[in-house]
């Protein structure tokens, strides 16, 4: 059975699009005026604690784009869900798990802007303090669909 996509699907996978596109033009825009060693990892202290070629920072627009990929072709894949085979309301359960994963795209590629943006302003020598508190606020974000499109998929009977 193919998956309709409404407006609102469409409007999602736009801003996921729009989001991975902003992650490259961010490192596009920066990269030429970064030193050619930048920090590219961290102690939980925030110290930088190994160092690499600013062309590492394209690791992450990367990444992103993987998982982009991955997401779109694994929220298609119905015989992936572990749905109850006899259960009724099949088509609803699996489309809100399909909707879940868009909403999830949203929050992966926004962690990937954080993350890049975070490195590039690293790199500048400028402090990047709040990228603590940003990544934890955006790893939290990852539960809100979860758990509220799986009290949805709970609430069909």
């Amino acid at each position: 059975m193919k998956t309709t996509i409404d407006k609102d699907d469409k409007k999602w996978e736009v801003a996921a699009l729009m989001l991975l596109l902003a992650n490259v033009v961010l490192i596009a825009i920066y990269l030429p005026s970064l030193a050619d060693k930048v920090p590219v990892h961290f102690s939980v202290s925030g110290e930088a604690d190994n160092w690499g070629s600013k062309h590492m920072l394209w690791v992450g627009p990367v990444l992103a784009f993987g998982m982009y990929l991955f997401m779109s072709y694994a929220s298609r894949q119905r015989s992936w869900y572990i749905l109850p085979k006899r259960s009724t309301h099949m088509e609803e359960r699996f489309l809100l798990t399909y909707k879940m994963m868009r909403a999830l795209k949203i929050v992966v590629m926004l962690f990937f802007i954080v993350l890049s943006f975070c490195l590039i302003r690293s790199a500048q020598g400028k402090p990047a303090a709040q990228a603590l508190y940003l990544i934890l606020i955006l790893l939290f974000l990852v539960l809100t669909p979860v758990v509220y499109y799986t009290d949805k998929i709970s609430k069909l009977k």
